[in-house]
């Protein structure tokens, strides 16, 4: 997938599917080697582009699906949508925050990671340190505060541009509401 040689990731996928309809790597499992053996083929398909460029043509628009535990490999074209959202019209909704005001349960992990509408602008982490140094333990780094709120076996981690990883839930809503109350909305 190399637009404009091919087609984009939305051409195959115009509309992703909602948040939590699909099985995660901790609900459905992943076997290793698989994610291991796609990174390897994309990996080598990479250097021979970099290496031929005038290969890229001739791999513009493949799809191959590797199926390891049969084990078997298909390939497939797909040609350019001329209406995709994405190279077809020129939008770029997930880079422009139009998919904003989300949190997502991270794989393998008992954390949400909530990302607020209206993001954009810097939070002053040193003024929320503050604010929040009399509700729990706080942490400050760099780029990041780490915040233990008191009686509670949640911690969350706030990042510079107000995305945020709560820990100690899977429950999105629970993590919205932490958020919200400790670091606003």
């Amino acid at each position: 997938f190399a637009p404009p040689h091919g087609p984009c990731l939305r051409c195959v996928l115009p509309d992703p599917p909602p948040a939590g309809s699909l099985p995660t790597c901790d609900t459905a499992g992943v076997l290793g080697p698989a994610a291991a053996a796609a990174a390897s083929f994309e990996a080598a398909l990479a250097i021979r582009c970099l290496a031929h460029p005038e290969s890229r043509a001739e791999l513009a628009g493949l799809l191959v699906r590797l199926t390891l535990w049969s084990p078997t490999a298909t390939t497939s074209r797909v040609e350019p949508d001329r209406d995709c959202p994405a190279c077809g019209r020129g939008q770029r909704d997930f880079l422009e925050g139009h998919f904003a005001d989300w949190a997502t349960v991270l794989c393998g992990q008992e954390a949400v990671q909530v990302l607020p509408a209206g993001r954009g602008t810097s939070i002053d982490l040193e003024a929320l340190a503050e604010r929040l140094s009399t509700a729990g333990k706080v942490e400050l780094r760099s780029i990041l505060l780490r915040f233990s709120p008191n009686g509670a076996a949640h911690r969350i981690t706030v990042f510079q541009d107000g995305r945020a990883i709560v820990g100690g839930t899977r429950d999105a809503a629970t993590a919205r509401r932490l958020y919200d109350r400790y670091v606003g909305q």
